[in-house]
């Protein structure tokens, strides 16, 4: 029989987490994505802490009080509701798809037309329209339901 000299070494594992920190720790990373260098966290929206962000274009010509009154409406509803006015809408988009918002409202000068919001997706940035009193009736139906995102509005 061979003898065989050197170093001893022993495999041991540190098990960082017990509990449901290994669940929140296993969501993140399986969330966590990259799109055109930018970061999206893709939790289910089941599971996300805020469910809609709302966005108006512009910080003038009373695009941030339709959007109030929008988050207003929702918050009421019941719904976990962001409202953001700073910086440029992209950037908006940005920082929410960072942080796992699956839907984003964003009213624009057309929404003072016709009372209708423009309702983006966070996974696939497609964008549709509805009409502003529908919109807790659609988003109820889409966390609760499972509705797909097609379901909530026209194509733009």
């Amino acid at each position: 029989m061979e003898k065989v000299s050197g170093s001893r070494f022993i495999p041991h594992v540190i098990e960082p987490s017990f509990g449901a920190d290994r669940l929140i720790y296993s969501a993140l990373e399986s969330a966590y994505s990259e799109k055109e260098k930018r970061v999206i966290l893709k939790l289910p929206a089941a599971i996300t802490p805020i469910q809609i962000a709302v966005f108006p274009l512009l910080e003038k010509d009373g695009l941030p009080e339709v959007a109030r009154d929008i988050y207003d409406m929702l918050l009421e509803d019941g719904f976990r509701v962001e409202l953001d006015v700073s910086g440029s809408i992209g950037r908006r988009y940005a920082r929410s798809d960072e942080i796992g918002i699956p839907i984003a409202v964003t009213v624009d000068y057309q929404t003072l037309e016709d009372n209708t919001a423009t309702i983006r997706n966070r996974d696939s940035w497609v964008q549709l329209r509805n009409k502003i009193e529908d919109l807790s009736e659609l988003f109820d139906r889409f966390f609760k339901e499972r509705i797909e995102f097609g379901e909530l509005g026209k194509p733009i």
